[in-house]
């Protein structure tokens, strides 16, 4: 990290994104960090906007952008006061995902806080924060369990690729502290399946033998190659269709910050993130650090 690293927090005033403030803000004071808590208003992409400004406010302080920078900077000031921290409001109008992605990478911040239900009906549980991520070489942390503790516990998801290799490093650069759950999701036929086809029971146990044995194979050389500390490194195998049994994982397993990486190239709704980072952040009951 910088000597004064920057971290971003996006705030809308929704419920959700006053957890991701409060998040941030632990983050910071750790990291003795500065924060920035930014307020996009856009009328464009805001369709409720009723919903996150009372109208008396309104009229009291001179309109909706207005009230917004007022009770933006009431908020830094609680939260400077309340950990300890230095803070600086920012209040921008436009596109909320351009804004955001602009305010992030002006200020060389290591990190972006998002609240999972935030900035009104643009969010669609976390397709914004996928959006911002495609524009900008920041991490994204988006809060959905509502925690403002700082994360000691992590699950790191793995694949075969460069984004989940650079994802690990980072998260272990972020939280050089935390337990690391180093997990691996893979198929295979299942049994029944199996003998309905007529194989043996002796066939039967060598294919899932292999199949775990080369799921092993593959954690063991991602700790290797992410060189990853051993007595905070802890491997952890899944079987299932890699979405559900990475949800299903985090339930089991409960860990405070599920980390996961871009893979591939090209457009966004193809291949820069994938069906399976997609599904946890719209299903995982926990927070997830999304790494370019």
């Amino acid at each position: 990290m910088p000597a004064t690293p920057v971290v971003i927090a996006a705030h809308d005033f929704s419920q959700d994104s006053h957890a991701a403030l409060r998040l941030a803000a632990t983050l910071a004071r750790e990291w003795k960090a500065r924060l920035g808590v930014l307020h996009v208003f856009d009328d464009g992409a805001w369709a409720s906007v009723r919903q996150l400004y009372r109208a008396d406010l309104w009229a009291s302080e001179g309109g909706p952008t207005l009230a917004a920078r007022t009770q933006l900077s009431r908020q830094s000031l609680d939260l400077a006061r309340d950990y300890g921290i230095e803070t600086f409001p920012e209040t921008r109008t436009g596109d909320a995902v351009t804004e955001i992605a602009r305010f992030t990478r002006e200020q060389g911040a290591c990190l972006l806080v998002l609240g999972a239900h935030g900035l009104g009906q643009a969010s669609l549980l976390g397709t914004t924060a996928l959006h911002v991520l495609e524009r900008m070489h920041a991490p994204v942390l988006l809060t959905r369990d509502g925690s403002a503790a700082y994360p000691t516990r992590l699950m790191i998801a793995t694949e075969d690729s460069e984004g989940a290799r650079r994802a690990a490093q980072r998260a272990h650069e972020l939280f050089p502290q935390a337990r690391l759950l180093v997990t691996h999701a893979y198929r295979t036929e299942s049994p029944d399946r199996l003998r309905l086809d007529g194989t043996s029971e002796e066939e039967i146990g060598h294919i899932l033998q292999t199949a775990q044995a080369t799921a092993q194979g593959v954690v063991d050389a991602f700790i290797r190659e992410c060189a990853l500390p051993p007595m905070q490194t802890e491997p952890l195998l899944l079987n299932g269709f890699p979405g559900y049994a990475l949800v299903e994982g985090v339930r089991q397993h409960r860990p405070e910050l599920l980390v996961m990486g871009r893979h591939g190239r090209g457009h966004l709704d193809e291949t820069l993130f994938g069906s399976v980072t997609r599904y946890a952040v719209e299903h995982a009951p926990t927070n997830v650090l999304l790494v370019p």
